[in-house]
């Protein structure tokens, strides 16, 4: 896969297909050029040839170098839409992970999550992680919102990756009757991830 800013190359990545997240730091002046808006370009073409597979853009943001910027990482399915209640959400498996520029600051992470009691006999154990530094947990019995914080230090160790566990999952087809082979632990309906805020001292 290639990306270019007004048809200069920034980026040249070998990827498996499906889905991916990477995130490309800009050199300084990048962006800079004729007109008020640079145009991006995103293409692929096969190794050793052959079919060029199509390419989709699902999830994009441009900071700079100093904001905190966060995609969906491994462990999450698609998005979701209940169109009669406008209700969004998205799947994930038993380990999912947030990817993050950090900015060199600490965040705060949010999950609004559907009651794990909806699909099992018990609340799930739902762990927020940074590396080996559990910054989370909570068993819940109802639908809940999970916050964690998590310090830039802790960030930085975990190389931008938060991590979020559940100790119980089924398969989607099992329960559905189709052959569905989706590994569902926990419905999210919602996620936040936000600078940490530093109390100011007086």
């Amino acid at each position: 896969m290639v990306a270019a800013i007004d048809d200069r190359q920034v980026a040249a990545l070998d990827v498996k297909p499906g889905y991916f997240l990477e995130f490309v730091p800009l050199p300084a002046g990048t962006l800079e050029g004729q007109g008020t808006f640079a145009k991006l370009t995103v293409s692929a073409q096969a190794i050793g040839g052959g079919a060029v597979p199509p390419v989709a853009i699902e999830q994009f943001n441009l900071q700079d170098p100093d904001r905190v910027m966060w995609g969906y990482g491994e462990g999450w399915f698609e998005p979701e839409l209940n169109p009669g209640t406008a209700r969004s959400w998205r799947w994930m498996g038993e380990r999912a992970v947030l990817r993050v520029h950090g900015g060199g600051h600490g965040v705060t992470v949010r999950l609004n999550v559907e009651s794990p009691r909806h699909y099992f006999s018990r609340g799930s154990l739902v762990r927020i992680s940074a590396g080996d530094r559990v910054v989370a947990e909570v068993t819940p019995s109802a639908d809940f919102t999970l916050e964690a914080t998590v310090p830039a230090d802790a960030l930085a160790a975990a190389n931008g990756r938060i991590t979020v566990t559940a100790d119980q999952v089924f398969v989607a087809g099992e329960r559905e009757g189709t052959a569905d082979p989706r590994r569902l632990a926990l419905r999210v309906y919602a996620v936040t991830v936000e600078p940490q805020i530093t109390p100011k001292s007086f």
